[in-house]
């Protein structure tokens, strides 16, 4: 059930950036995809293609043709990736504009008494925030899956080929990797569920002193330094609970990296050194 309900949030946050702009979908999408996979091909692939050509004495000008061909290929994957950071800067208002207005039209059909539940109100905000950065983000992350899938069976194949044996040092990493991401995630999601009412305190107050129709109440009923206080103690108190997950997450993300450096690096070198 709860996969299924994480499938369906994923496609529905898909299908708005379709809605809004398809190229951008599908150019994150392939753009991500298409990185990951090649960093295999080229760092991968070619270091053992090299080794090969020296092994078997193959000719230099075979292998100046396969390096000529990688580096122009590489050249034209960077090409790839400036033109998509170019468009989606130029595109993301657009689908900003097309998300925030959905989500506006939602919020016509609600009734008033919906706003006045905290809890209603704090995922509400989370939306407004969200709703544009989390469904390019979600965009881009499942090109990068996807690449990574490709990239992790490729890579797979190659260390088969040469020592069945580093197949542990790679697969332990990713295991590791993928169940610190989940907890490194649900912490993240945690984090902003837990400042979102603090935040909308501080937002409120910051509101309070540059809109036009509060300079009145500011200036007659002297309540700045209830504002003041309202707004550092919002601050204050973000400032802890962020510490609080972001410690947790550092160590997540610390674990993981560990995993790859140790296992995938340095235990993978001083197997193919003592044997």
């Amino acid at each position: 059930m709860k996969k299924n309900y994480t499938f369906g949030q994923l496609k529905f946050a898909l299908k708005q950036v379709w809605e809004a702009d398809k190229l951008l979908l599908v150019f994150s999408i392939f753009k991500n995809s298409i990185e990951q996979i090649f960093y295999v091909f080229f760092f991968v692939y070619l270091t053992k293609f090299i080794f090969n050509c020296i092994e078997r004495n193959i000719s230099y000008k075979k292998l100046f043709i396969f390096l000529i061909v990688a580096c122009s290929l590489h050249v034209c994957v960077h090409f790839i990736c400036g033109w998509y950071e170019a468009y989606r800067k130029v595109k993301t208002p657009e689908v900003y504009r097309y998300i925030f207005h959905k989500v506006m039209d939602l919020s016509d059909s609600l009734e008033l008494k919906d706003f006045e539940s905290p809890d209603f109100y704090d995922r509400y905000t989370r939306a407004l925030d969200r709703c544009v950065d989390s469904a390019i983000d979600l965009a881009i992350k499942t090109g990068v899956y996807f690449g990574n899938v490709v990239s992790t069976i490729a890579s797979l194949v190659i260390v088969v080929t040469v020592d069945p044996v580093f197949l542990v040092f790679m697969i332990v990493p990713m295991i590791v990797s993928l169940y610190f991401g989940n907890k490194n995630g649900k912490c993240n999601y945690d984090r902003e569920s837990a400042i979102t009412r603090d935040k909308r305190v501080a937002d409120y107050v910051k509101r309070v002193y540059y809109e036009k129709k509060y300079a009145a109440e500011v200036r007659l009923f002297d309540i700045n330094s209830i504002m003041f206080d309202k707004q550092v103690e919002a601050v204050d108190n973000m400032e802890k609970i962020s510490l609080k997950y972001r410690k947790k997450s550092a160590f997540y993300s610390f674990l993981m990296k560990s995993s790859y450096s140790i296992l995938a690096g340095i235990v993978a070198y001083l197997y193919v050194v003592f044997k």
